[in-house]
């Protein structure tokens, strides 16, 4: 039998793998880091006796790597939600790490393998399932940057990535900890992985169909004028549409704007939208603004208006609030498709389920005015292109307080730019279209539930099997 290590060795691994996490999740600016987060604390795991000491590192560890999320909304979001939001998730790590340990020491190398990426990934699926931010805080989304591994949220959505980011970390650890079986470690975990990767790189060298240019732009000291007065409501639109002028020459057939900085009464063309208007017949592009549209029964609405050259206006109302920040909101009910270009608004992109419909009735392209919070402009705006991976189709997402991202449908960002307080920001790109569904599109979170048909699976097997193995236990050594 082998010594239990002492809890000390596992609040450093907790330590460890609770700032590993803290850098790759989330707002995290080394997402590829995910990929070795775990390693230390699920080692400690294996190699205790202890298993109140696993929880407890466990939950500690994903505390210290929610401090992401308390530094990107701290001075925003009220303190109870990011604390119920913290506790949860802690929670709910400490009992995926806790149920690892129980079936990996009773399942063989090869299976063994398998046990935190099922386990990870079926917890996360359900947990997010009915969450009020939908797919946000997802590992998955950690290694969106690594385009052959990404590719496969085409056929199972983040679920897949999330798979991913716990199978690799998990193929390392029993290799490290069962080293007289670590070729069954790394060849069970080679095959899916290989076979992602594959998948990947032939996905990426699939060609365009058409290419067209979109223009962005964001004037972030403008963007709660509007709501002061018609009279600011006009006179933010004047300098927006004095902004879209400059693009003039450019050839643009789409131009996106941000999020809530435009307001008018609802469904009219009034002061608020006349210069939009104007500034999309004579440039002969399709515009999109978002707008705070003031109701005939006085509530408000979260919406976003295409101006078209033929002076025809479409209209999407925002489904997925912030909650509290937008309880007061009213939301909309249907999605909007003109043509092969859909139009959603910020936070609609964190549900999944949601955002298929645009896959499903053949989108290519997807304009989305949005609005961040600054320190979290590069993750959410990750997390709008890893929609278009699922579905295949092309983004351009333009964020007040945020950045100006466009990428295609396969996750490549093909242009980026930050926004600024102190002076107008504006993008220009190209950005390649293609029609083709994908497996997510049609098939949804097919992939998520089998994985968490396997994790019941699993859990009954390990239930009836036999006791841990004798060689891995542990006697325990101090405290």
């Amino acid at each position: 039998m082998i010594r239990s290590p002492r809890l000390s060795i596992g609040l450093l691994a907790a330590l460890i793998t609770g700032t590993l996490y803290a850098l790759s999740r989330d707002i995290g600016p080394v997402g590829p880091l995910s990929l070795i987060a775990p390693i230390a604390l699920l080692i400690y795991a294996l190699s205790t006796s202890r298993i109140w000491h696993v929880a407890l590192c466990a939950f500690l560890a994903r505390l210290i790597s929610f401090a992401g999320i308390v530094y990107a909304y701290g001075g925003t979001l009220p303190v109870g939600i990011l604390t119920v939001a913290g506790l949860s998730f802690a929670f709910e790590f400490a009992l995926v790490v806790l149920l690892t340990r129980w079936c990996a020491l009773r399942l063989p190398t090869w299976a063994g393998v398998f046990s935190f990426p099922v386990l990870t990934t079926a917890s996360e699926f359900l947990f997010l399932y009915a969450a009020p931010n939908g797919s946000f805080g997802s590992l998955g989304y950690s290694i969106i940057d690594i385009l052959p591994l990404a590719q496969a949220a085409s056929l199972g959505g983040v679920a897949a990535l999330t798979f991913i980011a716990a199978l690799v970390p998990m193929i390392l650890t029993l290799a490290l900890h069962r080293r007289a079986e670590w070729r069954q470690a790394v060849f069970a975990g080679a095959i899916p992985l290989v076979a992602i990767g594959a998948y990947g790189l032939w996905r990426l060298s699939l060609p365009y169909e058409q290419t067209i240019r979109v223009g962005l732009a964001s004037i972030d000291a403008l963007t709660v004028r509007a709501l002061k007065s018609p009279a600011d409501a006009a006179e933010v639109a004047r300098l927006y549409a004095q902004q879209v002028h400059s693009f003039e020459g450019a050839n643009v057939d789409i131009v996106v704007l941000p999020e809530r900085v435009f307001a008018d009464l609802e469904g009219e063309i009034g002061d608020g939208s006349e210069p939009l208007q104007a500034v999309s017949e004579a440039l002969d592009v399709r515009l999109v603004a978002g707008f705070t549209e003031t109701l005939k029964d006085t509530r408000q609405a979260n919406t976003a208006r295409m101006f078209t050259p033929e002076g025809l206006m479409h209209r999407y109302s925002k489904r997925k609030m912030i909650p509290d920040l937008e309880s007061h909101l009213v939301p909309g009910q249907s999605s909007l498709l003109v043509g092969n270009v859909g139009i959603a608004i910020c936070k609609d992109l964190d549900f999944a389920p949601m955002i298929r419909e645009y896959g499903q009735h053949g989108a290519s392209l997807l304009l989305i005015p949005a609005w961040d919070f600054k320190r979290d402009g590069r993750m959410h705006a990750r997390m709008a292109v890893l929609r278009g991976i699922e579905n295949g189709f092309a983004l351009a997402r333009a964020a007040a307080s945020g950045r100006l991202t466009v990428s295609d449908g396969f996750g490549r960002i093909v242009a980026e730019k930050a926004t600024s307080d102190e002076v107008p920001v504006t993008l220009i790109s190209d950005v390649g279209l293609t029609s083709r569904a994908t497996v997510y599109s049609r098939l949804g979170d097919a992939f998520a539930w089998l994985v968490v048909a396997v994790a019941a699976a699993m859990l009954a097997a390990c239930l009836i099997s036999s006791k841990p193995k004798a060689s891995l236990l542990v006697r325990p050594h101090g405290i």
